[in-house]
């Protein structure tokens, strides 16, 4: 069952979608996100995910940690969490562990405190005044941001956003208290357990995506500059792959100090004086 929380980000996203696909910039604006959708590359990157996310759950059905009633969870982990993990983990700049990353960024306070404000909400009207009045608040708060001038509205909204947060939270902690019964129930614990174990279980998968991601970039630097002879290139591709193996971190810090030598190199010699330098 959806509680009223998600049933009020539906009934305001319902228009919102409409409005967009009305606007000829907004029917541009989704078309080019679902060519990006439908590109070969991405669609595999997909489906590695969904079936990594589906051993998952077979591993969390295998300890009793998972059952069907758990799918719209999981599924919302899968389109939010998830995905926006593997997003920013391929994009991120930082050469930093993916797995101390993950954990410090998910595995804290805020998963319980994310998990109160979610389980125990307000009833369908108040959400339906409290969902836009929040999406607003951000949007404004972007938008200052984004103009030096209006900065200090940026920190009083977010002082707003703020003091909303802190009253759902006493709000929700004082539901829990009342109902500390049901929140102490085994059900009650899968469901605040599931995100944790599900984005601990998905570290792996993430860690051989920024592989593949960061061998993928040095690949494509052989590619450009002078013309290089396959046989070159063959080679340079196995001494890195050998070179670097599993170790992200100094293949990370390879592209970015070795970009410009990548795309120059033009004999096995060449290669070989560069990952040299690596070694």
């Amino acid at each position: 069952m959806f509680n009223s929380r998600e049933i009020a980000t539906a009934i305001w996203l319902a228009p919102l979608v409409v409005v967009i696909l009305w606007s000829s910039t907004g029917r541009g604006a989704v078309k080019s996100i679902v060519l990006i959708f439908f590109h070969a590359r991405f669609l595999v990157t997909l489906a590695l995910m969904l079936g990594y996310v589906v051993a998952e759950v077979v591993l969390l059905i295998s300890i009793d940690a998972w059952h069907v009633g758990l799918l719209k969870d999981t599924t919302l982990w899968f389109c939010l969490t998830g995905f926006a993990l593997l997003l920013n983990t391929i994009t991120s700049t930082q050469n930093e562990n993916v797995f101390a990353a993950v954990l410090r960024d998910n595995v804290k306070v805020i998963l319980f405190v994310t998990f109160l404000i979610n389980t125990y909400t307000l009833p369908l009207f108040c959400e339906l005044i409290l969902v836009p009045s929040l999406m607003l608040l951000k949007a404004l708060a972007a938008y200052a941001y984004g103009k030096e001038e209006y900065g200090h509205v940026g920190l009083i909204v977010d002082g707003v956003l703020a003091a909303v947060g802190i009253a759902l939270l006493v709000w929700s902690a004082w539901v829990a208290i009342s109902d500390w019964h049901n929140l102490a129930q085994v059900e009650t614990l899968r469901k605040f357990v599931l995100p944790i174990l599900l984005t601990i279980l998905f570290t792996p998968y993430l860690y051989a995506a920024v592989l593949v991601s960061a061998y993928q970039t040095a690949f494509v630097r052989l590619r450009i500059g002078p013309e290089k002879d396959s046989k070159v290139v063959r080679y340079a591709k196995r001494r890195i792959l050998r070179v670097f193996a599993f170790k992200l971190a100094k293949l990370q810090t390879f592209n970015m100090q070795s970009a410009w030598g990548l795309t120059r190199v033009e004999t096995l010699e060449d290669v070989d004086k560069l990952l040299t330098q690596s070694e």
